[in-house]
């Protein structure tokens, strides 16, 4: 699945916002597919400061075209790894049903071809769950953060994670950490990302995690309920849960940038800030 990013939509410009971000040229090394539902791009790039290419869950955002009226097109996607002494990344693309402005640009890029992008931005701080209980639901669109924050993982912090993946070798490849319980769901032929209910029944079975810390990246409407069970039913504070819908069944991503970008200009024209944007305030 393409992501689209949580805060700012795409449809903006992101060099009018780029809080200590940098554009960058990206020399592709590989492009390959460990999976059948997913394609791995790794490339190098030239960070100005690469200590914050380092951190946990780092998100960037890829130029892949431009529209009709000569705007660049974003699409938000995770770091998976980066490479301190090469400054090698990998990065995962989930591969859907139907057009995909993010995978037509990725498969016409070859080994040697140059490509470009804005970040980082990190989406996860190590030291704020350092020695706390985390409780995290993924789809396989979120198991490259999961990858990342793994590689990335606190002292002395437990976490229960639940992942619904398409295949068990993708939630195969994440790293084993003490104190931390994976529950994974491997969807069936049959089955549809978005629809087996794994995540959201998963979350409903929860009834004791006041004392929890929630992270969620899933399906949108998947992401809503979660968040809206641990703060109805498990007290847990808003401020304690981190969630994000990547992409929404039934709707390309391109249409939900042009949701989010309303709704982002109208907070705006509010005289609010990006602070004050909340992914789920948004109407369904």
């Amino acid at each position: 699945m393409e992501k689209t990013e949580n805060r700012n939509a795409a449809e903006l410009t992101p060099e009018n916002h780029m809080d200590g971000m940098e554009r960058l040229e990206l020399t592709v090394s590989r492009i390959y597919e460990p999976f059948p539902h997913l394609i791995r791009l790794t490339g190098t790039i030239s960070p100005t400061n690469p200590i914050e290419w380092q951190q946990a869950n780092v998100a960037v955002r890829f130029e892949i075209g431009e529209t009709g009226q000569g705007r660049k097109v974003y699409r938000i996607y995770t770091i998976r790894s980066f490479n301190t002494a090469t400054h090698e990344i990998e990065v995962d693309f989930v591969k859907h049903e139907g057009e995909s402005p993010a995978i037509n640009w990725l498969q016409s890029l070859k080994a040697g071809a140059h490509a470009y992008l804005i970040g980082p931005r990190p989406q996860f701080s190590t030291e704020e769950y350092k020695n706390k209980k985390l409780k995290l639901f993924a789809d396989e669109t979120a198991i490259p953060a999961i990858f990342s924050i793994l590689s990335h993982w606190p002292e002395n912090t437990e976490a229960e994670i639940y992942i619904e993946s398409a295949t068990a070798e993708a939630a195969g490849e994440l790293p084993d950490n003490k104190g931390v319980k994976k529950h994974i769901y491997v969807r069936k032929e049959e089955e549809y990302p978005g629809q087996t209910g794994f995540l959201v029944h998963s979350a409903e079975k929860i009834t004791d995690a006041e004392d929890c810390s929630i992270w969620i990246a899933c399906e949108r409407e998947e992401a809503r309920a979660i968040r809206k069970h641990f703060m109805a039913n498990c007290n847990v504070k808003k401020q304690n849960i981190k969630a994000v819908g990547y992409w929404r069944r039934g709707l390309a991503s391109s249409e939900i940038e042009k949701i989010r970008g309303k709704y982002y200009n109208e907070l705006i024209a509010q005289g609010k800030t990006e602070k004050d944007f909340d992914e789920f305030d948004i109407p369904a």
